[in-house]
């Protein structure tokens, strides 16, 4: 029975790491430098010169020389609950070297991988207050420089996730011109369905395991049997 309930708890345990581990991608980390605009109440949102310092894939950290970011999202569709949204559109691009060999030169070398390292599409955003700092977060879809996926041993296309930490200045003509300060744009490395799949199995794994359990209780008690007898050992109906 001990052994039972631990093999429960290990597969409970691993269906419930599928949804973190889905999101085990590579994570582009943003400095804190960089300007964001938008107009309140109209518009799109664009950010330009956001320095991006590093690539960050499980515990391997790449540096990123010269790394920058810039986007526009699409354009302005509402608000709820003093959130401003913004529908599908708009465009990104992080452009840089990745020091791949990690010789910390401070300069990019023949064998790292330089120029356009990513570009996408916003699938929506919105600007949010959260724990009294401007937030600007979108899920987007990107494309990743070829020979980086290869290096990375993730997709070419994949979604993301884009966090940027804004200061949230004051507006002027209902203008704000925002500093950046912080973030980072996450790539989902495994789909979702990947995880549904999972769940279902799960699911299925512990309906085959309850209706046993019913199934032997059911006969202990027609034969008066102790549950944990085996299956094998009981009486086989004869016709």
């Amino acid at each position: 029975m001990e052994s039972r309930r631990r093999y429960v708890v290990l597969v409970l345990g691993l269906f419930l790491l599928c949804p973190a581990l889905s999101w085990a991608g590579p994570v582009w980390e943003v400095g804190n430098k960089g300007k964001v605009i938008y107009h309140q109440g109209r518009g799109d949102v664009n950010g330009f010169e956001i320095p991006i310092s590093q690539l960050i894939l499980g515990t391997e950290d790449f540096r990123v020389l010269g790394g920058h970011f810039a986007f526009t999202t699409g354009n302005l569709t509402g608000s709820q609950s003093g959130d401003e949204l913004f529908g599908p559109g708009g465009h990104f691009i992080v452009r840089g070297c990745v020091d791949v060999t990690g010789a910390r030169e401070g300069w990019c070398g023949k064998k790292d991988i330089r120029g356009t390292l990513m570009t996408g599409t916003f699938l929506n955003a919105k600007l949010i207050q959260e724990n009294g700092q401007l937030v600007l977060i979108a899920e987007f879809l990107e494309q990743i420089n070829p020979q980086l996926a290869a290096m990375l041993h993730e997709p070419s296309e994949s979604d993301g996730l884009l966090e940027l930490t804004l200061t949230g200045n004051p507006k002027r003509y209902g203008w704000t011109v925002d500093t950046v300060t912080g973030g980072s744009l996450s790539l989902l490395s495994e789909p979702s369905s990947i995880v549904i799949i999972l769940g279902v199995g799960v699911i299925g794994l512990f309906s085959v395991l309850a209706a046993r359990r019913i199934r032997r209780r059911t006969l202990a008690a027609k034969f008066q049997l102790p549950n944990s007898l085996p299956l094998a050992s009981m009486p086989q109906r004869v016709d």
